[in-house]
């Protein structure tokens, strides 16, 4: 945590002075520039992966785990939300872009350094651990696990949802509306409707029962098949009202909010159930997902766009949540088994149904 953070201040504050290192010649500004975003993706890796195995060992409880999990996720899309009007509302400053644009990196490196101070008192300096009898599970051994691998790919595709129109949404909706004709805070505006109903949903799905979160997941994976699917009919032939497409883009939002909300629990109970209970490894793993997501759905979706158009790229993505909701249906056999004991208080244990325990 403290590693990835001092790394992502590091690399906000490179942002700020890159253009003037790699002044005189467009290429080293571009060298300049991607070395600061390679740096910011090894700072975010480091704190996403350390930051949710933290949750998941310091709370055993997997009710309380999901619950935790959903406002951890949440103030991840309260950072985008927040994150994309701060960034433009430097373009208002005297002078504009070209003056202010210094100016988020700047203000967001000293936030980054408060709060790694912050981390490093309520942390501390030392780390204790407890060592266990088992080794810990490897990536190799936990990618040969299908409920893993299930998991994996439903939170592979939830994010496909949003990397994959990301790109090529807004020119989309400056094309092809007409009533009104778009401005980029409209388009802003808009966008942003789909990460409040994340915030919104992550923090009422977290807490599904045990016993249902695969039956959350499946309803999530299918709004997301219904949203990626009417998004392109909102176009109606005279144009349409922009205002049409908050509809589909609130359904997307949903949908990912209550996939993810299950999807990292459900990792850590099957880590405890099938695995030793390190949950490093696959909650990196849950990383690279969203990496590779994010990675391929752009340039995806900016191809099967150019190509065959918006509709078609979008479709895509619909077509592969459709695919994906069957397999979801596999983590069903995660239950709950309720044991009394002597002085009448009830402990939850979590196991597999049998027959799926012997295959």
């Amino acid at each position: 945590m403290v590693t990835g953070f001092v790394l992502l201040t590091s690399s906000t504050l490179f942002f700020a002075f890159a253009p003037d290192m790699g002044r005189g010649s467009r290429w080293n500004t571009y060298a300049a520039l991607f070395v600061a975003r390679s740096v910011e993706g090894v700072g975010c890796s480091c704190v996403t992966t350390a930051g949710m195995a933290m949750v998941a060992d310091r709370y055993p409880d997997q009710q309380e785990r999901g619950a935790v999990m959903g406002k951890v996720l949440g103030g991840l899309a309260l950072g985008l939300l927040v994150g994309y009007p701060f960034g433009g509302a430097f373009s208002a400053v005297p002078g504009g872009i070209e003056k202010g644009w210094r100016y988020p990196f700047l203000i967001i490196s000293c936030l980054g350094f408060i709060d790694l101070l912050l981390q490093l008192l309520v942390l501390g300096w030392s780390t204790s651990t407890n060592r266990r009898e088992t080794e810990p599970s490897s990536m190799l051994k936990l990618i040969r696990d299908r409920y893993i691998v299930t998991a994996l790919v439903a939170l592979f595709v939830s994010q496909l949802a949003i990397s994959s129109s990301e790109p090529i949404l807004p020119a989309w909706m400056e094309t092809h509306f007409t009533k009104p004709t778009p401005e980029a805070w409209q388009i802003g505006l808009v966008i942003m409707s789909s990460m409040l109903a994340y915030i919104i949903v992550t923090l009422i799905a977290s807490r599904a029962k045990l016993n249902t979160r695969w039956i959350v997941t499946l309803f999530g994976i299918s709004l997301l098949f219904l949203g990626t699917l009417t998004l392109p009919l909102t176009v109606l032939p005279d144009g349409g009202n922009l205002y049409f497409i908050i509809l589909p883009l609130v359904i997307l939002g949903v949908g990912i909010g209550m996939a993810d909300s299950t999807l990292f629990p459900t990792m850590g109970m099957l880590v405890d159930i099938r695995h030793s209970s390190e949950y490093g490894a696959v909650y990196g793993l849950a990383d690279i997902a969203i990496s590779l997501s994010f990675v391929i759905g752009p340039i995806a979706g900016s191809l099967v766009n150019q190509f065959f158009g918006f509709g078609a790229a979008i479709w895509c993505v619909s077509a592969l949540c459709g695919l994906v909701v069957p397999s979801i249906w596999c983590l069903r056999s995660l239950r709950v088994k309720e044991d009394s004991e002597g002085n009448g208080n009830v402990t939850e244990s979590i196991e597999l149904q049998s027959h799926e325990m012997a295959t």
